[in-house]
């Protein structure tokens, strides 16, 4: 059985379009960007721990920094 969680119309384009605004600007207003590389390389390594999981179907051990 497969529950769906959302159905939105959304697209990959919107979903990335606000950081990577965000990060423009704070190249042309010399400051530091709101999401950190740090923080990007978390949601980065997590998402990707749910992918091999749904994949498995198996737990999956998350990377660390």
């Amino acid at each position: 059985m497969t529950k769906i969680l959302w159905e939105g119309n959304e697209n990959d384009a919107m979903v990335h379009a606000g950081p990577v605004l965000d990060f423009a600007q704070a190249i042309q207003e010399k400051r530091q960007p709101k999401t950190s590389l740090e923080n990007a390389f978390i949601i980065q390594s997590i998402t990707d721990a749910i992918y091999a999981s749904a994949s498995s179907g198996k737990a999956v051990e998350v990377e660390t920094l």
